[in-house]
């Protein structure tokens, strides 16, 4: 597929390429019925008088994987050189009630601006320290490996309260300049 920017490339597609491999690896099953029409794909064209306003394009599936994800639904927002937005949510079976929610956010804003976020939300809440706790160490080791220090950014409480919504262990990293080959 094309960006709605001729002069622009699908910066994330490898990463949707790469999530519907695994997922039929997986043997998911898309169920294009749980999504709205208007989400599957929607394009909005630039109207006249809306000062240069971009086009943009908006496109989403759903899938099941038997006895491990009840739902995992993917979309990808293309405005072109103005913004580019995949991201990914993969919901437990109900018989799971440990495992938790994992949400993938791969953000470009404007030319120079790059924002990576992969979280697992467990179901049951806030610790007692009020912290989302984290089930799995699998976040953890990546954090931790070697040339991955990147993805061991924090949030700013600016825009969100880390604690309300992210876990310790979330994979946080910023791009600038250069951002396109850091991604």
């Amino acid at each position: 597929s094309e960006s709605v920017d001729p002069n622009e490339k699908l910066l994330y597609m490898p990463f949707l390429e790469k999530q519907l491999e695994i997922m039929d690896g997986l043997g998911a099953v898309e169920r294009p019925e749980d999504i709205t029409d208007r989400l599957a794909l929607a394009t909005r064209r630039p109207k006249s008088g809306e000062g240069g306003k971009p086009a943009a394009r908006v496109g989403s599936r759903v899938f099941a994987v038997a006895d491990r994800f009840r739902r995992v639904r993917m979309t990808y927002f293309d405005g072109g050189k103005a913004l580019q937005v995949f991201n990914s949510l993969w919901y437990p079976t109900f018989d799971r009630p440990d495992a938790p929610l994992l949400g993938v956010d791969l953000l470009r804003f404007g030319p120079k601006k790059f924002l990576c976020v992969v979280d697992a939300q467990p179901p049951g809440g806030r610790g007692d320290d009020g912290a989302v706790p984290h089930l799995t160490d699998r976040l953890d080791a990546i954090r931790a490996a070697p040339g991955r220090e990147a993805l061991r950014g924090e949030v700013s409480s600016r825009w969100y309260d880390d604690n309300r919504f992210f876990s310790k262990q979330m994979l946080y990293a910023r791009f600038d300049e250069d951002g396109e080959r850091g991604v």
